[in-house]
């Protein structure tokens, strides 16, 4: 993987959770089809949904560890979150990070989560700086606007306890804190929860997926939180197959460059007789993750480019182009519930010709009618 662009899609609760999927399904019950027989068959399911990173290494177990290791196509986002301002906690960390940074697997760090929802801006801060080294801005920000809650401990020459720089991200959940997240984090996760019922559309309220373009505009890497799975607390109902669709791909309109999931395991709600939630179980919106991930491995010659973007929106329809050499790329978007018209050749209008980018099937008309929640990606030259 050190030589390939990769594209993170992570999980929430993929990894120290999965004895649940194992041994949740009762004989008998349509959740048997889609249970995993074992560890590894577990990790060979998530990979083939086009997933790639599971959280929470420092909580695995020795097993689920060595399962991940054995598997080429899934990796690690190891956990961070621990008080790094006594002596004792600092040694800890400090001892943690160079142990789980020598770990192939692992290709990012996530800090402490939600961190603005707990007012905790000071231990991320404090991670940030064993990961990188003291700094001038982090060390006025721990005696100022972060400063812990006790005199912390805090050595003067403290080095950078990462020599490779995986990137460092966590979710955050208020816009508000975007920028400050943007001072600590290299990845900005915004929680995009948008779904109430079958007809949400995916950017029509506060926790939409128009937050990935405040993220991304801060100049960090947009790994947004996309709702998987409905959470009743919050009001939120279970995503649809095309609504899954319209969400990743509003998602990459808005600038997003990979995402987070939650959650791929819960307690709620049952389905197809398991005692609780697992992805896998709701075989069409799993068919859509798998879709919707493959066009984005699609398009890593373009996401990877130095191809100039511009995006934008228009009534719910949502773009993202980007104008390479001798062609560009549009991604569409219908980020609603009702059907609607588009004309490709406004958005591609320097193109003598339209085609669809993955089948290169050519498109003579340029008057489309987009379907509710669809996603395009046309090309022109």
């Amino acid at each position: 993987m050190a030589d390939q662009p990769f594209i993170p899609r992570g999980l929430y609760n993929a990894g120290f959770e999965h004895e649940r999927v194992l041994e949740n399904c009762p004989a008998g019950e349509p959740c048997e089809a889609t249970t995993p027989a074992d560890l590894a068959a577990y990790l060979e399911q998530m990979a083939a949904g086009g997933f790639n990173l599971v959280q929470e290494r420092s909580l695995f177990v020795a097993d689920l560890r060595a399962a991940v290791h054995a598997n080429d196509d899934i990796y690690f986002a190891h956990l961070l979150w621990s008080d790094p301002f006594t002596e004792k906690g600092h040694d800890a960390l400090v001892a943690e990070i160079e142990e789980a940074a020598e770990d192939p697997d692992v290709v990012m760090w996530f800090g402490p989560d939600e961190v603005d929802l707990w007012n905790d801006w000071s231990t991320a801060a404090g991670i940030r700086r064993l990961l990188r080294g003291s700094s001038e801005p982090l060390d006025s920000a721990l005696a100022a606007n972060w400063a812990p809650p006790v005199e912390p401990y805090l050595p003067a020459d403290e080095p950078a306890h990462d020599p490779y720089a995986l990137p460092f991200g966590a979710a955050l959940d208020a816009t508000a804190a975007l920028p400050h997240g943007s001072l600590l984090y290299e990845a900005l996760m915004p929680t995009i929860y948008p779904l109430t019922s079958g007809e949400s559309d995916v950017d029509g309220s506060y926790w939409g997926t128009a937050r990935v373009s405040t993220a991304a505009e801060l100049g960090a890497t947009a790994l947004p939180v996309l709702q998987m799975v409905g959470i009743s607390s919050m009001g939120l109902s279970q995503p649809t197959p095309h609504q899954i669709r319209a969400l990743i791909g509003s998602s990459m309109a808005h600038g997003a460059r990979g995402a987070f999931y939650y959650t791929y395991i819960s307690d709620s709600p049952a389905s197809v007789g398991r005692d609780g939630w697992y992805a896998p179980d709701d075989i069409e919106a799993f068919a859509e993750y798998t879709a919707m991930h493959a066009l984005q491995d699609a398009l890593t010659p373009v996401l990877f480019s130095a191809a100039d973007e511009s995006s934008g929106t228009d009534e719910g329809v949502e773009w993202r182009r980007w104008d390479l050499d001798d062609r560009s790329v549009v991604l569409i978007v219908n980020a609603r519930a009702e059907n609607d018209d588009i004309d490709a050749a406004e958005l591609l209008p320097e193109a003598d010709q339209l085609r669809h980018y993955q089948s290169c099937q050519a498109i003579e008309n340029s008057d489309l009618e987009l379907d509710a929640y669809q996603v395009l990606v046309l090309e022109g030259q």
